[in-house]
């Protein structure tokens, strides 16, 4: 910065301490931290990172789009200052890539079950967020026709930014990746989506969402609700 020679030295002072004084950020203004973690957010799907900055509770990043791309669901275990995560150490997230690249039946899958689904909300199932279950209830229910269904209600409790709709579009992922996978997915071996024949619904309740999955098969249906008890208390 060029300084008149005219001006006296009170002033030139004065003007070289505000032209070197370090921005100071104004206290409760969200919008220059929010345009941060999406630049962010645009950087990792460009560089291939899944999680690398992870949304905090009320973050107005939070169940938002970036650039027209969701961003994963704002779960507990996701959005805890706790939680470590590397998604090239982590066995699931390997175990997926290796599927991927080995098994045209689960891209195709994945490209008409899951479009716009984050990465990690595809390879982690609703059901491995125990934290955000409050309740379970085994189902046995009677058709019209005659058929029974076996299988479990799960209760979520209410996510920023969720909605029933898109919980549904992420469900019906995981039934597609599974029934891709031949219903041979050990890395989910808690989830009650992975059983041949399950099938799931998606509503919305007063404190969160319900799903209902169930099966007209004995056998995984009681697998289901085998699977959907062991994940409460």
């Amino acid at each position: 910065m060029r300084i008149p020679a005219s001006l006296p030295l009170g002033a030139i002072v004065s003007c070289l301490a505000l032209a070197c004084a370090p921005a100071i950020p104004v206290a409760g203004d969200r919008s220059s931290s929010r345009d941060e973690r999406v630049a962010a957010a645009r950087e990792d799907r460009e560089l291939g990172v899944m999680e690398r900055q992870k949304p905090g509770p009320g973050d107005e990043l939070c169940g938002l789009t970036v650039d027209g791309v969701p961003a994963p669901i704002c779960w507990t275990s996701a959005t805890s200052p706790e939680r470590t995560f590397d998604v090239e150490v982590d066995a699931r997230y390997l175990a997926a890539a290796e599927r991927r690249r080995t098994s045209q039946a689960l891209r195709d899958a994945e490209a008409t079950a899951c479009d716009g689904i984050p990465g990690s909300d595809r390879v982690e199932s609703p059901f491995a967020h125990r934290e955000d279950i409050i309740d379970v209830e085994e189902l046995h229910l009677s058709e019209p026709d005659g058929t029974v269904l076996l299988g479990a209600r799960v209760q979520f409790r209410d996510i920023p930014g969720l909605t029933a709709a898109w919980l549904q579009h992420v469900v019906n992922c995981h039934l597609a990746r599974n029934a891709a996978l031949g219903h041979d997915v050990p890395e989910s071996s808690y989830c009650p989506l992975v059983p041949r024949g399950a099938r799931a619904t998606v509503q919305a309740g007063s404190y969160g969402y319900f799903i209902e999955v169930v099966s007209d098969d004995e056998r995984s249906g009681r697998e289901i609700q085998r699977r959907a008890m062991a994940l409460w208390p």
